[in-house]
């Protein structure tokens, strides 16, 4: 019974502490890896050339969900674009669950999937969240996509 209070006390101490360092680690820095899974319109699983699997979920935007019918939409649209491709993402932080928050590009584009999630208007900006420079423009996509109509605003 001691040894397990002393893993679990030991583990409560450790693994934040892990957590961080791997934030650290990986702050602000862009990595190219395969799409394998699509949980939802803003959360994706990669996998590197070592065959190690992150989670990826998009930096500064909020979709629907995938149980409502435009969560569904979403994900579709977004899956169609990006499964089995390679991305480019930079990490900008990590969450709770362990996942890189991160700004995400197709490879070879210009436009962050984060932006493009914005002009179909199958996500809004997180305004609580999205503190860098570019979350100026993404407003102004989401208020285009909502005086269009478009995905969640129709």
């Amino acid at each position: 019974m001691k040894k397990i209070l002393f893993v679990l006390l030991l583990s409560a101490f450790i693994l934040p502490g892990c957590l961080k360092i791997k934030a650290l680690n990986y702050y602000n820095k862009t990595f190219t890896e395969k799409i394998i899974d699509v949980i939802d319109a803003q959360t994706f699983v990669t996998v590197n050339s070592r065959k190690n699997k992150n989670k990826i979920i998009l930096y500064g935007i909020v979709a629907p969900k995938t149980y409502s019918a435009t969560g569904k939409n979403a994900k579709k649209m977004i899956s169609e674009l990006i499964k089995g491709k390679k991305i480019r993402f930079t990490v900008k932080g990590i969450d709770d669950k362990n996942k890189l928050i991160s700004i995400a590009w197709l490879e070879d584009e210009k436009k962050s999937l984060n932006v493009l999630l914005l002009e179909k208007g199958y996500a809004k900006v997180y305004s609580d969240k999205c503190k860098l420079p570019e979350c100026k423009e993404w407003i102004k996509a989401e208020q285009k996509a909502r005086q269009q109509k478009l995905g969640m605003f129709k």
